[in-house]
């Protein structure tokens, strides 16, 4: 592909971006401002120990992408992937499942610990696995990160950090948050007009 062919590609990708039906909220850029911010500002001053003794817990599927951009910004350490969700099919559920980790062998002597999940909204899923691992690594000190903090005042769990906090009820998709599975790789956050009430 010349560079010719590679200019009708960007004219024809920023074309059908220009048609999408999506109510944005948060552009591509806003976003990276706010994941290098909350990487740099909050998460990388808290780090007290070596790559042998710290922790990154990536929670699947929706933190992906913000678990990428903030760790390779970061100190080397550990990395947990751990499947925990109290959303199905874009409604919430009373109950969080998690799947444990597979290779839980690999990070024996951990002290501290870094969680990222994509939304904090009751705070249920967040909280289970805080417990999850503070029963798996007793005495280690954890901290939570997430790119959006719904402010609600019946939350039961509050994250450390958020790159970005909001007091919309609507219901986000893209950046890995997935709209009934889909749009979780886009590089935007827009809304889908919903209230998910409590």
């Amino acid at each position: 592909m010349d560079s010719k062919d590679i200019r009708e590609f960007d004219k024809e990708i920023y074309t059908q971006l220009d048609t999408v039906d999506h109510n944005i909220v948060y552009s591509g850029n806003k976003i990276k401002r706010a994941v290098i911010k909350m990487a740099y500002v909050n998460i990388e001053p808290i780090i007290q120990y070596s790559s042998d003794e710290l922790l990154y817990v990536c929670v699947m599927n929706g933190a992906v992408q913000l678990f990428c951009n903030v760790t390779k910004l970061l100190p080397p350490a550990y990395c947990h992937y751990i499947r925990a969700s109290s959303y199905h099919e874009n409604e919430q559920s009373s109950e969080v499942k998690i799947i444990q980790p597979t290779d839980m062998y690999l990070a024996a002597d951990i002290k501290q610990i870094i969680i990222f999940d994509d939304i904090c909204d009751s705070g249920k899923t967040l909280q289970a696995v805080v417990k999850y691992y503070q029963n798996t690594y007793p005495n280690t000190a954890i901290t939570t990160a997430v790119l959006l903090h719904r402010l609600r005042d019946d939350a039961i769990y509050k994250p450390n950090f958020a790159a970005i906090q909001t007091d919309s009820t609507e219901w986000f998709a893209g950046y890995g948050l997935d709209n009934k599975g889909k749009d979780r790789t886009l590089d935007y956050i827009y809304s889908i007009p919903q209230d998910i009430g409590g």
